[in-house]
């Protein structure tokens, strides 16, 4: 992280997330929001979690708030693993499982389809 300040870090770690989290949910005005309808579509609670902690500590760096992150360079190299871990979760993954599970035969995934009541 060098020399940058940590407060700007964390904002633009919120920015990030809030680029991400609009790609994948674009329902909803606010972060806030758009975070709240991921969790009611099944958002995983520590992802939940993670975002949340990223929105949160990212306001505080844009505006001076209740949480001081000024010299608090350990709490944004965490939000940096956690932004990480959040892109690992909502894309990364899931862009591996829906690749296998396209290598399945067509009619096993026909088959499936029909038990979940998914298919056209």
């Amino acid at each position: 992280m060098g020399q940058a300040s940590p407060r700007s870090a964390a904002a633009l770690l919120r920015l990030a997330l809030e680029q991400l989290v609009g790609i994948i949910e674009t329902d909803g005005k606010t972060l806030n929001d758009k975070v709240g309808l991921l969790v009611r579509r099944g958002l995983a609670t520590h992802v939940q979690r993670a975002m949340d902690a990223l929105r949160v500590f990212g306001n505080n760096g844009a505006h001076v708030g209740e949480i001081d992150l000024s010299d608090d360079r350990e709490t944004v190299e965490s939000l940096f693993a956690v932004l990480h871990m959040v892109v690992e979760h909502v894309i990364t993954r899931q862009r591996e499982i829906d690749a296998l599970y396209l290598r399945l035969p067509e009619s096993a995934r026909a088959a499936i389809e029909r038990r979940d009541g998914s298919s056209p």
